[in-house]
């Protein structure tokens, strides 16, 4: 069959021209089985549908981003491990992403999790679906990264559209509270994109109150505030509380004693984690109040010097500025780093507590030339571990 120029024009219009590879072929098959006109462009028209359910897959398994080809019909049932196969195929039907749920493998270190959780998103790929995996410290600095060129939203976009999220090796390494924040951030827009809630318990105070009755020094007013967010957690079903904010801690005292639930509180903790270091001086940064009262009177491990002068003046009007804006400037990481210098090389601190929940926007990833104590990650890691032991319960 010799294929005219006027036909693969027509074809090329109409977004046809891989049918020229085969026509030929199907041309001779179809004389040769007398097949009628209909039934001749129901065969073509097909090869030309598998052509491209074969480009579609080829181009969402290359989106993805596996690091292997790794396929179910591939695992080596034979390694000597423990799985339940029979839960295994099931999981393999893909009920899972009609129901909107979430799927974790966990084990020891070589069972294959790595290599199951990318034959699951290749076999998504092969249902059709748009899958994206991502190792976690990549995904997370992806993400860390945005914030400095302001590209966040876009780039959590790209990690809430696909139809399956492979998020691998989470937990290898302890989270940053910047981390924390953008994996939180990450759970709660994929769980509203699919529409299905998040077993998360949260209630939030009023900032602008909690400002002004701190600025107060009225402990007893935001600790009943406190106490009613409490029992609205306990009444959800939660077996202990946190106040997230390191400012919210100024009241910390008065909450433990009226409060329906046990507190975690983080204040002991980073004096733990002073006195494991046997650290003897520490600077301090945070809010006026933070650092005029050395953390709440709660550092007993070590002494505190602070920002002398307008250096803590500085302070206090910078992050202020920072944690209402969300995120850092660099004349903003400037002070920070310069007065943290000053505590250290002047002043004779061993390492500078961060005493703001929002400093992180400032150091996390950055270089600022002297050790910190980031209270925000003790707390982060305390609340985790407390849930941690709760689960083994």
């Amino acid at each position: 069959m010799q294929i005219q120029p006027e036909l693969k024009s027509v074809l090329k219009r109409l977004r046809l021209s891989g049918i020229l590879a085969t026509l030929p072929d199907r041309w001779a098959y179809a004389r040769e089985e007398k097949l009628d006109y209909p039934q001749f462009l129901e065969l073509v028209l097909s090869d030309e549908i598998e052509r491209r359910d074969h480009k579609n897959l080829a181009n969402r398994l290359q989106a993805a981003g596996f690091e292997e080809e790794c396929t179910l019909e591939r695992f080596d049932w034979s390694a000597k491990i423990r799985i339940d196969k029979a839960r295994l195929n099931e999981l393999f039907g893909l009920h899972f992403i009609e129901r909107h749920e979430n799927v974790i493998f966990c084990g020891p270190v070589g069972v294959g999790k790595s290599f199951l959780a990318q034959a699951l998103g290749h076999a998504t790929c092969r249902a059709g679906y748009q899958v994206l995996f991502r190792r976690a410290d990549r995904l997370l600095k992806t993400l860390a990264r945005s914030r400095a060129d302001n590209s966040f939203d876009r780039e959590l976009r790209c990690f809430i559209t696909p139809d399956l999220l492979v998020v691998d090796d989470f937990g290898l390494k302890k989270l940053s509270s910047q981390a924390t924040s953008d994996f939180y951030d990450l759970l709660i827009e994929r769980h509203t994109r699919a529409n299905t809630p998040l077993e998360l318990t949260i209630v939030h105070a009023d900032l602008r109150e909690l400002a002004q009755n701190r600025a107060n020094h009225d402990t007893q007013k935001q600790a009943k505030i406190f106490a009613e967010l409490v029992r609205r957690l306990a009444a959800a079903g939660a077996s202990a509380a946190a106040v997230t904010s390191m400012g919210g801690h100024f009241c910390i005292g008065e909450l433990e004693a009226i409060s329906a639930l046990p507190i975690v509180n983080a204040i002991p903790e980073v004096d733990a984690a002073i006195r494991q270091r046997n650290l003897k001086t520490i600077g301090i940064l945070g809010t006026r109040t933070v650092m005029e009262t050395r953390l709440y009177g709660g550092i007993f491990s070590a002494a505190i010097v602070l920002p002398e002068g307008e250096a803590l003046e500085q302070v206090d009007k910078n992050y202020a500025e920072m944690a209402l804006a969300g995120r850092v400037a660099d004349a903003q990481r400037r002070t920070f780093f310069s007065i943290g210098q000053h505590l250290c090389r002047v002043q004779g601190a061993e390492a500078v507590l961060l005493g703001g929940t929002d400093l992180f926007l400032a150091f996390a990833g950055q270089d600022c030339g002297f050790p910190v104590i980031d209270c925000a990650e003790i707390h982060v890691e305390t609340l985790y571990q407390r849930s941690v032991s709760k689960a083994q319960e």
